[in-house]
């Protein structure tokens, strides 16, 4: 329900800058400088009001951006996919392994984990993809690239470790093809935490929309592989996040993120939105 009117109130402004500017300055006390941007959060606000590449769609779409990663003939897996509708009334839950993961192929953050089929309530759940699929995602984000691209439910693979514990994400935030750092996101369905590190797996010192994680991180050692991975992906565009994640000595494949947080998600130190404004040098 809180979702939907979410949405709603979302559609009630036409206008794609005021809705941004509305909520910049609700964010961060500040109006919004699409003329002269400088920082992180200005130039990502920008870039996903007038980047109109195809490309950029493609990637965002949950189920084309497979087609792109296939393309750089990397080695990263992707998760196996079940089924893929947009009719939700269709899926064969019987034919369903015990464990997977529901999701939207047109959105961001529309996902439902299932660890126990057998305690799913399957009506909530079609309820859920049949509400994904009257949404447009942009009007929430006012992202351009999900504007147009075709709503489907996907089921895939829900990757787990030995453990059966879900991984790590490995959030590489690529500047003109090239890892500048490094998030880690802790517990992100209990107490969500992040880690950020530069490439060489430093600690960086500034935390980012959430709390720091204060524990000890070992240093991955396929942090080669994922910076290899990552910077094949992110190629083509002046800045891109790649999303991974190491299952037992694999890394696989998670999305492609055009615009983190939409742009409104705070630095700490403030200094640092600046600092990283700087690394996307097309805007």
């Amino acid at each position: 329900m809180i979702d939907s009117i979410k949405y709603n109130l979302a559609r009630l402004i036409k206008n794609d800058k005021l809705y941004d500017s509305i909520r910049y300055f609700l964010k961060f006390r500040k109006f919004l400088d699409l003329k002269n941007p400088t920082t992180f959060n200005e130039k990502i606000i920008w870039k996903k009001l007038n980047d109109n590449l195809q490309l950029y769609s493609d990637v965002a779409d949950k189920v084309k951006v497979r087609e792109y990663v296939q393309s750089k003939n990397q080695e990263v897996s992707l998760s196996d996919i079940y089924y893929i509708t947009d009719n939700p009334n269709s899926i064969d839950f019987d034919v369903l392994p015990n464990q997977f993961v529901v999701k939207a192929s047109h959105g961001s953050g529309w996902v439902e984990i299932v660890r126990d089929k057998n305690k799913l309530n399957i009506n909530k759940i079609l309820k859920k993809c049949n509400s994904w699929l009257s949404k447009n995602y942009y009007y929430l984000g006012r992202e351009m690239v999900y504007k147009d691209i075709k709503p489907n439910i996907i089921i895939e693979e829900l990757l787990i470790d030995k453990h059966n514990n879900i991984p790590m994400d490995i959030k590489c935030f690529c500047f003109n093809g090239k890892v500048e750092f490094i998030q880690l996101d802790i517990d992100r369905y209990k107490e969500h935490k992040r880690v950020l590190l530069d490439a060489n797996w430093n600690v960086l010192p500034f935390s980012y929309h959430y709390p720091p994680y204060k524990g000890n991180i070992a240093r991955n050692k396929y942090l080669p592989k994922i910076i290899e991975i990552s910077e094949s992906l992110s190629s083509e565009f002046d800045f891109i996040r790649v999303d991974l994640y190491l299952v037992d000595n694999k890394v696989y494949f998670g999305e492609l993120t055009n615009y983190p947080g939409c742009g409104f998600e705070k630095f700490n130190p403030k200094i640092y939105d600046e600092k990283l404004g700087k690394l996307i040098t097309t805007v």
